[in-house]
């Protein structure tokens, strides 16, 4: 779950800048399309609401369907402010279902990996409700 930083300069940018996720489909032609210092995350499952690939914002779940399946999404560095233009939605990452873990050390959940943002269209409120958020794995 960690990110092994290979040298010193790259150490010193992510200390300066926030990483930032935004939830996008993303298709790769050519290595240059590659922008440096991204990072790419394939396999996360949405939980309490599905990600529209149409309109590309969080909407509501198809019945009967309890997890989503999230495209490939690209984390890039930046300053958070410059992304924080349009309403999201934070959805904590969690590694597993349970949504608990023990309290590390550092004094956070062994469970929660970071948050996630997603594109919304409705108040925030209502994706607290229904526990929006991702996960690393399923239970089956």
């Amino acid at each position: 779950n960690n990110i092994l930083l290979v040298s010193v300069h790259l150490y010193f940018i992510a200390t300066c800048y926030i990483f930032h996720a935004l939830v996008n489909i993303v298709f790769i032609k050519d290595k240059l399309d590659i922008e440096e210092f991204s990072v790419f995350i394939k396999g996360l499952f949405l939980e309490g609401a599905r990600w529209d690939r149409e309109l590309q914002i969080l909407n509501e779940s198809y019945p009967r369907i309890l997890f989503d399946t999230l495209p490939i999404i690209c984390f890039k560095p930046g300053i958070k402010p410059q992304f924080k233009k349009k309403s999201y939605y934070d959805a904590p990452i969690y590694k597993t279902s349970a949504r608990q873990g023990t309290l590390s050390t550092t004094g956070h959940s062994t469970n929660f990996v970071m948050f996630l943002d997603f594109l919304i269209d409705r108040p925030k409120d209502h994706w607290i409700k229904r526990g929006t958020a991702c996960l690393c794995q399923l239970d089956n």
